[in-house]
């Protein structure tokens, strides 16, 4: 399979052409009129061997400079590229030089054909106030009078920023209308204080990283666990209705951000190949359009850790034909079927159709419950086999019947799925049998 994968990637190249790119009416990024369910990387290895290896195992888009140069290996690679504005695209400050810069930047950029997507500034909001005014809201000799001047000053902060990327964008789009702007935001903010960046985005975005040892999470919302990835995905579609959402996901441990040594830190700290595939069907789950991962820059690519990120990319760019399709949950009834437990757990489903296969992915997302699917008459007798367990489930009566073996189930009709001996999306490492950070030998088939 990962060599399918790589050839895909190769096939790209001839048809690059003069790159063109947009959304399509339900949020899908179109690249030369070819539907794409974005896999990226913040890790850019900045040589062609390693942006190879990304496009191997089903990365399809990679963060460049604002620079030919990183643009044509990119493209050489068979990838995808983004470019950060910078400051550049807030024109509140310095307009005259920075609008300069940005018709600058699209000029040279504009018609290369591995730049399918524009970033805004990351994080804006949050680094708006971050970490300056966190640290006087927290004094403890804080007074009223002084917090209201304080939320005042951030709320025509705010607005200020708002109009600034309104301006820029207006600019940007002058120099290169053709291509969307992708904003990317902390996860934290009310919903209505992202609404004004949000609106003037073509598709929205949210980092989290709920992966953490000793501490309550990188999550500030009631659910601490891996399905608040969801949870923020649903916030940031909540903030700009309609508008596309990309996440993006966890590839690297907290403890990686300290001075600690590398056998040091403790193992859970690091997402496991079980971890990183929940949290990117979560996302998916909750209507992302777009998955990357930040982090891994911190590792090395061979690392077991990040093997088992890699093994999940692979598993998605295989199944990016029904993730690019149309969402057909209405036609099924998902009830999780509660005897053992207090209450039903949360479910989250999501149904597609690629020719004449279907996929079926549910997560129940507070404990592991029996579930029962209806509505699949017209799949009577067919089976639906387990991507990443050899399982195979058969359909009667027109339903499925799942058990709670695991909070994820990803199942496809189509009988490759069965043939494949072993799994060939194994975890390329399992909590505490070796160190995340060991090298390891890439073991897929």
């Amino acid at each position: 399979m990962k060599k399918r994968i790589f050839a895909l990637c190769l096939l790209l190249i001839p048809f690059s052409g003069f790159g063109q790119s947009r959304l399509d009416k339900d949020g899908t990024l179109v690249v030369n009129d070819q539907r794409r369910f974005i896999l990226g990387t913040y890790h850019n290895p900045g040589e062609l061997s390693g942006l190879l290896e990304l496009a191997q195992n089903g990365i399809n888009l990679v963060r460049c400079g604002a620079d030919a140069m990183s643009l044509d290996q990119a493209r050489t690679a068979g990838l995808f590229a983004w470019v950060n504005t910078g400051a550049n695209l807030d024109l509140s400050e310095n307009p005259a030089e920075r609008k300069q810069n940005l018709l600058a930047m699209a000029a040279a950029l504009k018609d290369h054909p591995a730049l399918v997507v524009w970033e805004a500034p990351d994080e804006a909001l949050w680094n708006l106030y971050y970490p300056n005014l966190e640290k006087q809201l927290h004094r403890s000799d804080l007074t009223e009078a002084r917090l209201d001047s304080l939320l005042k000053d951030l709320e025509q902060n705010s607005r200020r920023l708002a109009d600034g990327f309104q301006k820029g964008l207006a600019v940007l789009r002058q120099g290169n209308p053709h291509r969307p702007v992708w904003f990317n935001h902390a996860p934290r903010n009310s919903i209505e204080q992202l609404k004004p960046f949000s609106s003037l985005a073509d598709i929205i975005g949210c980092d989290i990283y709920p992966v953490r040892v000793g501490h309550n999470g990188h999550s500030d919302l009631i659910d601490k666990d891996l399905s608040c990835v969801g949870a923020y995905t649903d916030r940031m579609q909540a903030s700009g209705p309609n508008k596309p959402v990309w996440m993006v996901l966890q590839a690297f441990s907290w403890e990686q951000l300290t001075s600690k040594k590398p056998e040091e830190m403790d193992p859970q700290g690091f997402p496991s190949f079980n971890e990183s595939r929940f949290m990117a069907y979560e996302a998916i789950l909750h209507g992302a359009r777009g998955l990357l991962w930040w982090g891994s820059t911190l590792s090395s690519t061979k690392a077991a850790f990040c093997k088992a990120i890699l093994a999940v990319t692979s598993e998605l760019a295989e199944l990016e034909p029904y993730l690019v399709a149309p969402e057909l949950k209405k036609q099924l009834t998902v009830e999780p079927l509660t005897f053992a437990a207090s209450e039903p757990s949360r479910v989250a489903y999501s149904f597609r159709r690629h020719q004449n296969d279907y996929l079926l992915i549910l997560s129940t997302e507070d404990n592991g419950q029996w579930v029962r699917v209806d509505g699949l008459q017209r799949l009577n007798g067919r089976a639906f086999y387990d991507v990443a367990g050899g399982r195979r489930h058969m359909v009667q009566q027109g339903r499925l019947l799942l058990s709670p073996q695991s909070r994820l189930s990803v199942l496809c009709t189509d009988r490759q799925w069965e043939l494949v001996q072993p799994n060939p999306f194994p975890a390329a490492w399992d909590r505490f049998s070796r160190h995340p950070l060991k090298e390891i030998e890439d073991n897929r088939r």
